[in-house]
């Protein structure tokens, strides 16, 4: 019972873990939509942003192409246009040197953002085994990661490159054999898991055989797997371990052409052929992040955009500083000509404040759109958190195959969860074996329940047919007794004038004794030990033809049935007798004269010289 309680509850709290993975799918699910909604709104924004920027844009270009025509006519005053051109392109030159610097600045200050938000979602991701994750997280010096960590993949790439490393992909890099023999102890020690170690001094190459490399130039081919990927040269000797021997070809056709077991070799899509000849493949489905990460290469690229913004701040800063020097000493000339062009300056300072105003305003635009990209950015990194978060629980909720989710929220599944897990532990030591054994003896209860009930049924039918039968005997043992007690009532009377019954000492009791109640013409009812020797006789006789009328023989023998007979009731008899004889034959002993006159033959049995002789005498019928 506790082994089928303990299996219950573990169903149960199977059911209730997958109804959570549920509910916490449609959870992120809604989440996901609400944010798409926000996201939508920050789009809406930036482009709103930028419809603006372009409006400034045109205006600043239009108050440059006026600030350049009044330069023109002051130059045209003044003679002097190539120094008011310069001045104004130099300072044209450091606004805009400093509008993309600090343009930079907020983009960089972006890719930072962006790049930890994309380091912490691998720092997150649970991809790993148990064993391989307690390695990972010593830190410990000689452990270089895994060998998906250690590569660099191209997206194109990913999928054939996850599965030709297959478990490989979770083994992790470690400086020597003493290394990885004390990880294995540590392992060991705290029961974690287990991991595979790949010792840099010990590991030996898996390189492509030199007859085996004509392949590689073949239509269709993309390349050796261990060539298609990014490494430190000192893990060499491991990445060739398990990836050197691989080729990558675009299709499961060209690995047909190729020849099935030649040599191995994955697809773009992630077909298998191993030189076994075993093949591996089917649909995959879209791609989700497995352990064969893409995001270190989006890091990577982010940082090169990032190294070249910072190399473009240098350049423009140096090329301000040369631009101010050169700004301070075109000035000097200027303020020789200022006074000659003093209406024309006061316009042209007018259009330069108002041309500050609207870079001004350039630059608080940009700086909005920088912060909506980054909010956008930052919603869209929640998204695809929560969507991964969502997919989680979807494959967690399909490993408990079909179930009937239940309908209640978060928190109530969290609460019998723990319910049901602590039940769990209540019982504690579980002999699952029992289900198995209870089983087996359930099995030969049943079978021989099958044969017990079988003989209980038998059982019945004897017995209800030994009642039909007793009932039948009682029935056809009273119809006897009560027709021959009538014969009994009708002969007695016929004998002495009185009557006779028959009756049982128990009328349930068939095997109970037999009563015979008599009562002689003129005496009241007496029991037939009460009775005198002669009435006895007549009783006995009367209840002898009873039964004969009631089942006639064909002979009777009667042995001086008359000794105890007086004259009348021998004439009685007698005629009782004579009566009688039409149906059956009467034998009769006697030494009364009126039973032998009613005889129809006489045989006289008497001694002579010592023998026996017999007389036989038919007498004549009676007038």
């Amino acid at each position: 019972n506790i082994a089928l309680q303990f299996k219950k509850l573990q169903k149960d709290l199977e059911v209730v873990k997958a109804s959570l993975a549920v509910q916490l799918a449609r959870k992120a699910e809604q989440s996901m939509e609400e944010l798409d909604e926000k996201i939508k709104e920050v789009e809406s924004e930036v482009e709103n942003v930028v419809k603006q920027l372009e409006n400034v844009d045109l205006e600043i270009k239009m108050k440059e192409n006026e600030l350049k025509s009044l330069l023109e006519e002051i130059s045209e005053i003044t003679k002097v246009s190539s120094v008011f051109r310069e001045i104004e392109e130099i300072r044209g030159r450091i606004a805009r040197n400093k509008d993309r610097i600090e343009a930079n600045k907020k983009e960089i200050e972006r890719i930072e953002k962006h790049i930890e938000r994309l380091k912490e979602i691998m720092r997150k991701k649970t991809g790993y085994d148990v064993g391989v994750k307690a390695v990972l997280e010593l830190k410990r010096p000689g452990v270089y990661g895994t060998l998906s960590q250690i590569i660099k993949v191209k997206p194109e790439y990913a999928r054939a490159i996850e599965v030709a490393l297959g478990n490989h992909a979770q083994d992790i890099v470690v400086e020597s054999d003493a290394l990885a023999v004390d990880l294995v102890k540590y392992l060991k020690a705290n029961k974690i898991g287990r991991a595979t170690f790949l010792p840099l001094n010990k590991i030996r190459r898996r390189d492509l055989k030199p007859e085996l490399r004509k392949f590689l130039n073949l239509p269709g081919v993309v390349g050796l797997a261990s060539e298609l990927v990014d490494y430190d040269p000192r893990f060499s000797n491991a990445v060739s371990f398990a990836l050197g021997s691989t080729i990558v070809v675009e299709d499961i056709t060209v690995a047909k052409s190729i020849g099935i077991g030649r040599v191995r070799m994955v697809t773009l899509d992630g077909d298998l052929v191993e030189t076994s000849g075993a093949i591996t493949g089917g649909w995959h489905g879209e791609r989700k992040e497995g352990l064969i990460d893409t995001t270190q290469k989006e890091i990577e690229e982010y940082e090169l955009a990032k190294e070249e913004l910072v190399e473009e701040i240098n350049y423009l800063s140096v090329e301000i500083q040369q631009l101010e020097k050169k700004l301070e000493e075109l000035l000097e000339v200027e303020k020789e000509e200022s006074q000659r062009t003093s209406g024309l300056v006061e316009r042209r300072e007018v259009i330069e404040r108002k041309l500050d105003e609207l870079r001004e305003k350039r630059r608080e635009l940009f700086d909005k759109r920088l912060d909506l990209q980054s909010k956008l950015n930052s919603l869209k990194v929640q998204r695809a958190r929560l969507e991964a978060e969502a997919d989680k629980y979807k494959v967690e909720a399909e490993q408990y195959g079909h179930f009937e989710a239940l309908e209640h929220d978060v928190e109530t599944l969290k609460a019998m969860e723990k319910e049901l897990e602590d039940k769990i532990s209540r019982l504690g030591l579980i002999n699952m074996k029992a289900i198995e054994e209870y089983e087996t003896f359930k099995a030969e209860f049943e079978e021989l329940k099958k044969k017990y009930d079988k003989i209980v049924e038998e059982k019945k039918a004897v017995i209800d047919m030994i009642e039909r039968i007793d009932a039948r005997k009682k029935e056809v043992f009273y119809d006897c007794m009560n027709k021959v007690s009538k014969f009994f009532d009708e002969i007695f009377h016929e004998l002495t004038g009185g009557h006779a019954s028959l009756e049982l000492e128990d009328p349930n009791d068939l095997e109970s004794g037999l009563l015979i109640k008599a009562s002689p013409g003129g005496k009241k009812l007496l029991n037939i030990d009460a009775m005198s020797g002669g009435e006895k006789s007549l009783t006995a006789l009367a209840f002898i033809f009873a039964l004969q009328r009631y089942r006639p023989a064909p002979f009777y023998i009667l042995d001086e049935v008359d000794a105890a007979l007086d004259k009348v009731n021998s004439e009685k008899v007698a005629r009782l007798l004579k009566k009688l004889s039409s149906k059956a034959q009467f034998i009769v002993i006697t030494h009364n004269d009126a039973i032998v006159k009613a005889a129809d033959r006489v045989y006289g049995v008497s001694m002579v010289d010592g023998e026996s002789k017999i007389l036989a005498l038919e007498l004549p019928e009676a007038e």
